[in-house]
This record gives structure tokens, C-alpha cells and sequence, in this order.
């Protein structure tokens, strides 16, 4: 079996793993994002959320992530297949990865809770 992750991303994080990630019902501990991949072992930085009905709302950490069935799926194709086995080490906090997926979250929030709002307000009192 070849390495897992190349010397430099070695180097640069810890051994130290995030254990089991899951949710039920969208209440847990995922990864968002996807940034500095490496071009030897092509490991990307994801940060661990604690998630309220897949909201983001606490960051738990950074990790050096490489997924163990090869190429990480993107977009509309990863929320629907199954969670995959990974490789983790444990790296410092991404912040500019941290505030884009904490803004992407309260957008939504925002997004969804104003269309309520529209529902409620003109749409049911008719």
C-alpha cells in the first residue's frame, strides 16, 4: 500500500484523528470544504462542524483529508452518495475556509427563514 499522505502534509499536521463522524437527522459532526490540495498526494484541508439540521454552527477543527475511495466527489454528487472512508490529521484552523462555509450557513438560514417569513406573512393569510 502506498503512503497515505506525502512528507509534506506529514509534517505539517498531527496524527491525531477526528474520530466518528455522523449525523442523525442533520444534527452532528461533518466536514465542509475543500481548499489547499496537495499536488503530491492530493490530501485537501476540510473543517469539522458541529451541525444543527446540516447548518454549520461550530467549527471543531481543521483536517488534512484524503478520501480512501480516491477522488473526492463534489457538489450534488457527494450529498447523495454515501459518507465515504477517509484519512485525517488534524492541521490548524482554516480561517478563511472557517468564515466562507460559517457565511454560505447563515445565508441559508437567512434564505430560508425569509421565505418563511414571505409564506407566513402573504402567502398562508389568503
Amino acid at each position: 500500500m502506498a503512503e497515505t499522505f506525502c512528507a509534506e502534509c506529514t509534517a505539517a499536521s498531527s496524527d491525531h484523528s477526528p474520530g466518528n463522524i455522523s449525523t442523525v437527522n442533520g444534527v452532528g459532526r461533518q466536514f465542509y470544504g475543500a481548499a489547499e490540495e496537495c499536488p503530491q498526494c492530493g490530501s485537501v484541508v476540510r473543517t469539522l462542524w458541529f451541525t444543527l439540521i446540516d447548518v454549520p454552527i461550530y467549527p471543531m477543527g481543521s483536517y488534512r483529508y484524503k478520501s480512501a475511495e480516491g477522488k473526492m466527489k463534489k457538489g450534488f454528487d457527494a450529498w447523495l452518495s454515501p459518507k465515504p472512508r477517509f484519512w485525517a490529521r488534524k492541521t490548524a484552523l482554516h480561517g478563511k475556509q472557517v468564515l466562507t462555509t460559517f457565511a454560505i450557513g447563515l445565508g441559508m438560514v437567512a434564505l430560508l427563514g425569509g421565505a418563511y417569513y414571505v409564506y407566513v406573512t402573504f402567502i398562508k393569510t389568503r
